[in-house]
């Protein structure tokens, strides 16, 4: 169940994405929510 949400999250996605060579779709799935959770107490999205 993922979702776009706006241009800046759908771009934020995108990056972190891209930086774990995956498809930069820009839809939040499951492994995006993983990478997410996974570096809980960072910065998210990126800079």
């Amino acid at each position: 169940a993922g979702g776009v949400f706006d241009k800046d999250t759908e771009a934020a996605v995108q990056a972190l994405q891209r930086a774990f060579g995956l498809e930069p779709t820009g839809i939040v799935d499951e492994t995006v929510f993983w990478l997410i959770k996974r570096g809980e107490g960072k910065e998210w999205p990126p800079k």
